[in-house]
C-alpha cells in the first residue's frame, strides 16, 4: 500500500502543525509497512521558525521539497501592529505588512495557494514515477493542501483522505466574511468535502458541524484526534520537589482571547493571603506573546515571577513541560476554538504532568479533558477562591513529596501510534 501526503506544515517546520503529517507517516512506515512519500515547501513558512526535533525519530519516509513564491514568508513575517515593541516604521515594515494583509484578505483560499503549483506538479511527478500509489492524504491548514489534492486525486484517480485539523468556512470565515468572497470561500469547502473519498476531523464536535452542513459526510466522515507520541516522553524525570513551583504555558494567547487573567488573579489573591511569596513559585511562557497580553499580565502583583521565554524549539518546549509542576492549558471562548483542542494539550498528556485547564463547559476540550481525567476543569464563570484553592493544594503537595506524574485515562487514544493505524482503517475501506 503505497500513500501520498500533501501537506504545506512539515519538519524542519517547529510549528504544532508539522506534528499531524509526520506522526502518520511515522508509525504507517514502521508499524504497517506503508510505503509513504510526502510533498512539502523547501522553507517553513510560520511565524514559529525551524527546528531539529523530527530528527530523532529516524523516520524512512521520501520527503519531495518544493518550492515556494519568495514573498511568502515576508507576508508571514510581518509586523502585526498587536503593539508589541519594534524599531519603529521603516518602508520594508510598512511594505511587509501590506504583502500581510492582502494575503490574509485576497489570497483564496489561503496564502498556501502561492505554494499550490509547485504542491501538484511535484505530487503529479510522484504519481507518474510509480504508478502503484493508489492512496493521497492532504492534511491541512493549509486549506491549499485540500485544493491540489481535489486537482491531483482527479487526474490519476486516487483514493483521497482530506484531513480538516481547522474549521475553514464553517464556524470560521461563514460568521467572519460576507458577499462574494464568503461564497468563494463555502464554494471552495463545498468541493472538498465532495470530492474527498473520505473526510477526517480532529473532534467529533468538529465533524458533527461539518456534518450539519454538508450531508454527504455522514457515510465517509470520521475523527482522528490530534495527540502525542509516548516516544518522546519515554525519558520523562521525576517531579523534583525542591526548587520553585514551575507552572508552564506554550502556545499564543491570541491578543487575551486566551484570557491568563484568572490564574494571574489567583496568584495575586495567594501572596496577598501571604500563603506564598513571589520568590516561591514561576510562570513560564514559551511562545510569542502579543503587546496587548504583555500590558495584561503588567497589572498583575505576580508579573515578576513571569518568564516569558519567546519561541523556543519543540524540544525544548517539550523539555520544558516534563520538568514542570504544573501546565497551564487555556481555551479560548470563541467558535473556532470550542470545537478544537490544541496539540500541546495532548503533549500535557504525555508529559504526565498535573494540568490546570480553564475552557468553555460545552467544548470539545471540556469533553477530551474530563474524558482523561482532569479535575477540576473551570469555565469562565469560576472563583478565583476556588483556581487559588487548587494551585495552593498542587504547591502544597510538591513541597510534601506527594506530587506525582499524572497517569491520564483513556488516553491511548491520543497516542500517535494508535491513531496511524485509525488512518490505516480509513484507508483500507476505500479499496
Amino acid at each position: 500500500m503505497s500513500l501520498l501526503i500533501i501537506s504545506h506544515s512539515y519538519p524542519p517546520s517547529n510549528a504544532p502543525a508539522a506534528q499531524r503529517a509526520f506522526f502518520f507517516a511515522k508509525y504507517l512506515t514502521r508499524e504497517h509497512g506503508l510505503n509513504v512519500e510526502v510533498v512539502t515547501p523547501k522553507i517553513a513558512v510560520t511565524a514559529a521558525g525551524e527546528s531539529d526535533w523530527a530528527d530523532k525519530h529516524d523516520v524512512k519516509v521520501v520527503v519531495h521539497r518544493t518550492g515556494y513564491v519568495p514573498l511568502a514568508k515576508a507576508m508571514l513575517n510581518a509586523p502585526t501592529g498587536d503593539g508589541q515593541k519594534s524599531s519603529g516604521a521603516t518602508p520594508a515594515r510598512s511594505f511587509r505588512a501590506a504583502l500581510r494583509s492582502f494575503a490574509s484578505n485576497w489570497l483564496v483560499p489561503d496564502r498556501g495557494i502561492l505554494w499550490y503549483p509547485y504542491a501538484v506538479n511535484a505530487a503529479s511527478k510522484v504519481v507518474r514515477r510509480n504508478p502503484k500509489f493508489k492512496y493521497l492524504l492532504t492534511s491541512a491548514p493549509s486549506f491549499s493542501d485540500h485544493r491540489a489534492g481535489l486537482t491531483v486525486s482527479r487526474k490519476y484517480g486516487l483514493k483521497w483522505v482530506a484531513d480538516f485539523r481547522d474549521f475553514y468556512w464553517v464556524n470560521a470565515r461563514e460568521k467572519t466574511t460576507t458577499g462574494s468572497l464568503s461564497e468563494k470561500h463555502r464554494q471552495i469547502e463545498r468541493s472538498i468535502v465532495e470530492n474527498a473519498d473520505a473526510c477526517v476531523f480532529v473532534t467529533d464536535q468538529m465533524r458533527e458541524l461539518y456534518t450539519e452542513h454538508y450531508p454527504c459526510l455522514a457515510k465517509k466522515s470520521h475523527t482522528i484526534p490530534n495527540g502525542f507520541d509516548d516516544e518522546e516522553f519515554a525519558s520523562n524525570s521525576e517531579v523534583k520537589s525542591d526548587g520553585k513551583f514551575r507552572i508552564f504555558y506554550s502556545g499564543n494567547f491570541y491578543g487575551g482571547e486566551r484570557c491568563p487573567r484568572p490564574l494571574l488573579a489567583a496568584m495575586d489573591l495567594l501572596i496577598s493571603r501571604s500563603q506564598i511569596k513571589i520568590d516561591d513559585f514561576e510562570i513560564v511562557i514559551a511562545g510569542k506573546v502579543d503587546g496587548q497580553t504583555q500590558r495584561i499580565f503588567d497589572e498583575y502583583q505576580c508579573r515578576p515571577s513571569v518568564v516569558f521565554q519567546g519561541q523556543k524549539s519543540r524540544n525544548d518546549v517539550l523539555q520544558e513541560m516534563s520538568q514542570s509542576d504544573l501546565l497551564w492549558l487555556i481555551i479560548a471562548d470563541l467558535a473556532s476554538h470550542s470545537g478544537s483542542f490544541p496539540v500541546k494539550g495532548f503533549e500535557y498528556f504525555g508529559a504526565q504532568r498535573p494540568v490546570i485547564a480553564f475552557c468553555p463547559t460545552n467544548s470539545a476540550a471540556h469533553q477530551i479533558l474530563a474524558e482523561v481525567g482532569v479535575n477540576p476543569i473551570f469555565s469562565k464563570d469560576a472563583t478565583i477562591e476556588s483556581v487559588s484553592a487548587l494551585i495552593l493544594d498542587r504547591i502544597q503537595n510538591k513541597y510534601a513529596g506527594r506530587l506525582q506524574k499524572s497517569a491520564y485515562a483513556n488516553s491511548i487514544r491520543f497516542s500517535r501510534r494508535f491513531q496511524a493505524g485509525q488512518l490505516k482503517q480509513i484507508l483500507e475501506t476505500l479499496e
